[in-house]
């Protein structure tokens, strides 16, 4: 099974419209969002593709009572601050990532399979033991490096995570 991991939309439009086309294009029907969505109008996008979403917020999420409606209301979930969940097996952790020690201490348990988190701005995959981390990269040109504008395909039966320009 694969599925999109996107952080940091940050409301651009242009990005969201992108990965709403390549979700649709490659039949990927589910995504997490790493936060950082910024309001329900980018939820509403997302929407469009028709996957479903699971979400996160982030430090920059302050629209919180809307989002959390919008996201019920595309037939998402919305996890919280963090959440975990077992897709095709495969237990994953999925959190922003502002609060850092707690993404790495979910990477170093060796609990999940998947740690999937954002903030940062720049896209990274790592294995460690078991654990394959990946943080999809953002979309917001201010402060995001030219190739970390990017969202990740991950293969839950490889382990494999690809990075897609958005």
């Amino acid at each position: 099974m694969k599925i999109a991991v996107i952080s940091d939309t940050h409301d651009n439009f242009f990005a969201i419209e992108k990965i709403v086309s390549f979700l649709k294009k490659e039949g990927i029907s589910i995504f997490v969002h790493c936060g950082d969505i910024a309001s329900k109008k980018s939820v509403q996008a997302l929407a469009k593709s028709k996957a479903k979403g699971y979400y996160v917020y982030g430090n920059m999420d302050k629209e919180f009572s809307s989002l959390q409606i919008a996201i019920k209301d595309s037939g998402s979930e919305f996890l919280g601050s963090k959440g975990e969940l077992v897709l095709d097996g495969k237990k994953i952790f999925i959190a922003h990532g502002n609060f850092a020690p707690e993404v790495e201490q979910a990477i170093s348990s060796g609990e999940y399979d998947f740690v999937f988190s954002g903030h940062t701005h720049r896209k990274e995959a790592r294995k460690v033991g078991n654990t394959m981390f990946v943080n999809p990269g953002a979309h917001n040109p201010l402060n995001t490096p030219e190739d970390s504008r990017t969202f990740a395909v991950v293969d839950l039966n490889s382990g494999e995570a690809r990075f897609v320009k958005a």
